[in-house]
């Protein structure tokens, strides 16, 4: 049984992180058919919003919900500010979420009558919204509008970004700069005059620098300008019109093009770039959640790609995803990743993608994880767990008799501590200065339903689901003693939600599977565990 279980455990391994590429779809209605979706955002509560042709979604990571809607039109962009959700309709109307219904903003002054392309939300409560017949600044409910009457380039606006004393504007001719001039209204132009490869500007995104902006153009591909330089992508640009833009740190963005492709670029003496390809699919939009994934708005629906995309980085030969057994990623944005007995650090900075060989042991290797103090600590098949502290070489954890040749299945953190799951049981070890200490060891004697675990996870949601894979019972740890217990019959598909200590079941959840449970309850910790 044990050593199914570590078999099993390593083909899930390979089967999870083997996959390319790592992109799931999600449909909006129970039929699965194609829906147009324009906007998406997250907002600062974490939930996810839609908005396509049909109208307003919202997604709590379990289910899209509809919203009511009064204005009956194409949603063709959102934004989140001031504490509300706005939408833009291809009507040229603009609404607001007020509890579950999608309402109109009751604006006084000029309005357009064609499709919202962008809305923007500044500080106080200010609203600008690009349209095609011009921009117009929405403050108290009362609008006015800057188009070509007033000394912008084109009424056909895409972007828009303000800065401190002004603001950005993509168009049909080039970018405006919009300020105030010795108390007038002053439109400065940047067309391909001044170096840009294309007039027509679709996104325009801060990065994270002063003064340097991401451009994305029609036909030019994309630009970085900086301090006033344009830094254009050499030679003709192969992936398509530019849709949507997400500035990264270390000069990177995420770039998302109606080609279907989604590309990773690195700008330092030159652009690198990384494409992946939604094969089929428009991409109209993405943003990049909480949790680290990247979602993308298509015209088929909605797409969901992880963030650091194993898939997306190409690695030569001996590397291969196929013989992987484990990753992680530490504080200083380091991916390890094991092959076999193998253990590699790659640097996501690195744009050449060569991985380095760190020496440490010849075990099989089943588990990593990097802890808050950037200390990588290492699972095994049968020689325990071992840990390598920044700027040091690999250690052996001693002294603890189920660690020193125990079969490892599962590391992670809580709080100070570290906790070890595997074929003796659950151990919590602190770590200081190079110092390994056993605070205490959880098995059948102690509690649980048995010796055998195969993983444990620090409790941070109110509610999620799990699938075993055969019989298993879980049980909750709180303040060091075992809370709760519940035994689950083969190949039941239950979410389960933990109030005050006392378990309730729900179902079905066919979406989630493994070996691994989380549940929800402050701050504990549940493990899951063979019977």
């Amino acid at each position: 049984m044990r050593n199914c279980a570590i078999l099993l455990l390593l083909l899930l391994s390979q089967a999870l992180y083997g996959q390319e590429p790592l992109a799931r779809d999600f449909w909006l209605n129970e039929s699965g058919a194609a829906v147009n979706v324009d906007a998406i955002l997250q907002d600062t509560s974490g939930y996810l919003w839609v908005g396509a042709d049909e109208g307003l979604y919202r997604f709590n990571g379990r289910a899209f919900t509809r919203l009511y809607d009064t204005v009956h039109s194409a949603i063709t962009a959102l934004a989140g500010g001031n504490g509300h959700i706005y939408a833009g309709f291809a009507s040229g109307k603009v609404g607001i979420v007020n509890h579950d219904t999608l309402m109109p903003l009751a604006i006084k002054g000029p309005m357009p009558s064609t499709t919202i392309r962008h809305i923007y939300t500044g500080t106080n409560g200010l609203l600008w919204l690009c349209s095609e017949e011009g921009v117009f600044a929405v403050l108290n409910n009362i609008s006015s509008v800057v188009n070509a009457d007033s000394g912008l380039s084109d009424n056909f606006t895409y972007t828009l970004v303000a800065g401190n004393k002004n603001i950005l504007v993509g168009t049909d001719q080039g970018i405006n700069d919009v300020g105030i001039k010795n108390g007038k209204l002053h439109i400065g132009t940047y067309t391909s005059m001044q170096g840009l490869p294309d007039n027509i500007i679709k996104v325009i995104v801060p990065a994270y620098k002063p003064n340097v902006y991401w451009v994305g153009t029609q036909d030019g591909g994309l630009v970085q300008w900086n301090n006033g330089r344009f830094i254009k992508y050499p030679g003709a640009w192969p992936w398509g019109e530019i849709n949507d833009i997400i500035a990264m740190p270390g000069n990177k963005a995420w770039v998302a093009t109606v080609n279907g492709y989604l590309l990773d670029v690195h700008l330092d003496s030159s652009f690198h770039v990384v494409p992946c390809h939604l094969d089929g699919r428009k991409i109209n939009g993405i943003t990049l959640t909480q949790t680290g994934n990247i979602w993308c708005a298509t015209n088929k629906g909605l797409t969901v790609v992880t963030a650091e995309y194993a898939s997306g980085i190409k690695m030569p030969a001996p590397y291969s995803m196929d013989s992987l057994t484990s990753l992680t990623i530490d504080k200083q944005g380091n991916l390890w990743f094991a092959e076999n007995s193998a253990l590699y650090r790659l640097s996501l900075a690195d744009t050449m993608h060569k991985p380095i060989r760190v020496p440490w042991g010849n075990e099989r290797i089943t588990c990593l994880y990097a802890d808050s103090r950037n200390v990588l600590w290492i699972g095994t098949l049968g020689k325990g767990v071992w840990y390598i502290a920044p700027g040091k070489t690999a250690v052996q954890v001693k002294g603890i008799a189920s660690l020193e040749n125990g079969g490892i299945l599962n590391i992670t953190g809580a709080d100070q501590y570290i906790w070890i799951t595997g074929l003796n049981g659950v151990e919590k070890i602190s770590y200081s200065e190079g110092i390994v200490t056993d605070e205490q060891h959880y098995n059948k004697l102690s509690g649980m339903a048995v010796t055998m675990c195969t993983s444990c996870t620090k409790i941070t949601k109110t509610v999620s689901g799990w699938q075993p894979t055969g019989p298993v019972s879980l049980c909750m740890m709180a303040q060091g003693s075992i809370t709760g217990m519940l035994r689950l019959a083969l190949t039941a598909k239950l979410s389960i939600v933990w109030r005050k200590m006392h378990p309730v079941i729900y179902g079905p959840l066919p979406w989630i599977a493994g070996y691994t449970a989380t549940m929800g309850a402050g701050g504990s910790i549940s493990t899951g565990i063979t019977a």
